[in-house]
């Protein structure tokens, strides 16, 4: 066990932003979101469940070996020490929790929720993924596996993002956007009370960067916290991921009216060919 961990604590030099590690997931992340989101975009809706699936399970898989082998310390003797700090429920973590329901939910039993989860995955998860996969260096270490884990998971997020736009295309509109900030809404404050319940056991847990005992590592806005408080920094803060959500939404609505997919659905649903047997 402890030589299998040692494999996947293996070190290399940071990789750096447009390094040659970032440049090829960047070319295998861009084709395989344009090769699945063209592809699959008219698929049946056993097909749609069945790539979420996919991309779940390789997420889960990944993830779960980066926890252990970012809780394993070497010594006399070795031993586990968790890090809540790499508590799964991030922002882009989410698809741990949401994935399930889009999955092995069908939305004709619970529309609004499954509509709500669906467009926070391809708005707001969309842009933390993209934010990571450009701009690599934030999260990267002089871990391999965890590097590889990061981008892989991310690429994923925005696979599906693009991919879940693409498929439901026809109701894309200005209440996919009002749904998706209930889904915000609820987890900003779930994440504030995970980081208000577990801040005493474990100093440096900073959910969604919204604890009110940890100044956050944001840059500029931190110095509201730093200054002013918690609650206008909190105000400031949801107000711009907001404002990049609907800058999210507003570019995905442009491209969809770009390629002529919506005007396909205005006259209703007959319209619509979803390839059954793909």
């Amino acid at each position: 066990m402890d030589k299998l961990i040692h494999f996947f604590q293996y070190q290399v030099e940071e990789p750096g932003l447009f390094s040659l590690f970032h440049i090829v997931f960047l070319v295998i992340i861009v084709s395989m979101t344009v090769f699945i989101s063209i592809r699959f975009k008219n698929c049946s809706e056993k097909t749609y469940k069945k790539i979420i699936l996919i991309c779940w399970i390789i997420c889960l898989i990944m993830e779960s070996i980066k926890q252990i082998v970012k809780s394993f310390v070497y010594g006399s003797p070795s031993y586990f020490k968790y890090s809540f700090y790499d508590l799964p429920f991030h922002l882009c973590s989410l698809i741990y929790y949401i994935a399930p329901v889009l999955i092995f939910v069908k939305r004709e039993k619970a529309s609004f929720l499954y509509d709500a989860l669906s467009w926070f995955m391809a708005i707001f998860s969309l842009f933390g993924g993209v934010i990571v996969i450009l701009f690599n260096s934030i999260v990267m270490s002089t871990l391999l596996y965890t590097n590889i884990q990061t981008m892989i998971h991310h690429g994923i997020q925005v696979l599906l993002g693009v991919f879940i736009v693409t498929w439901n295309r026809k109701r894309l509109n200005i209440h996919s956007f009002l749904k998706s900030l209930v889904i915000l809404s609820v987890y900003t404050i779930l994440a504030i009370l995970i980081n208000v319940l577990i801040t005493p056991v474990s100093n440096g847990i900073d959910m969604f960067y919204v604890n009110p005992y940890e100044v956050s590592v944001i840059p500029v806005i931190n110095e509201i916290h730093r200054n002013v408080g918690f609650t206008p920094y909190l105000m400031v803060y949801l107000l711009l991921i907001i404002l990049m959500g609907f800058i999210t939404y507003m570019v995905e609505v442009l491209i969809v009216n770009k390629f002529n997919f919506r005007c396909v659905f205005n006259k209703g649903d007959s319209n619509e060919k979803r390839e059954e047997n793909i």
